[in-house]
Parts: C-alpha cells; sequence; structure tokens
C-alpha cells in the first residue's frame, strides 16, 4: 500500500504542476477514494497541501 501512495502522490504531482484540473478530479483521476484522503495523504507525505504544492511550483515556472 506504500509503495501504491507514494506513486499516486507522484502522479499528482504532475498533474498539479501541468494541468488546471481540480484537486477533486486530481483524486479521482489517480485512484484516491475522495479528495479528503488525497488531501490527507499529500500532506503526509510532502509537509503542504496539494493547493500550497501547486501554487509554488506555478510561481517558479512564471518568469519574471
Amino acid at each position: 500500500m506504500n509503495y501504491l501512495n507514494r506513486k499516486r502522490i507522484e502522479v499528482c504531482k504532475e498533474l498539479l504542476e501541468n494541468t488546471d484540473y481540480g484537486i477533486s478530479d486530481i483524486a479521482h483521476l489517480t485512484g484516491f477514494s475522495s479528495q479528503s484522503y488525497l488531501s490527507q495523504s499529500f500532506r503526509k507525505s510532502c509537509g503542504m497541501t496539494a493547493g500550497t504544492y501547486r501554487k509554488l511550483k506555478k510561481k517558479r515556472k512564471d518568469p519574471i
């Protein structure tokens, strides 16, 4: 299960960085049972929320 969750989180990160899908859509696409479970797993794995992760990555990509 830990391996599967790590892989799901990796795919979530990729989707957060490269798409504008909502968190609930990403949860569904990556096989999480709910947005809430994705949020809980993402925070535990990455130390931040999925929304915060997306904002940080988008900010780094934007040229100044």
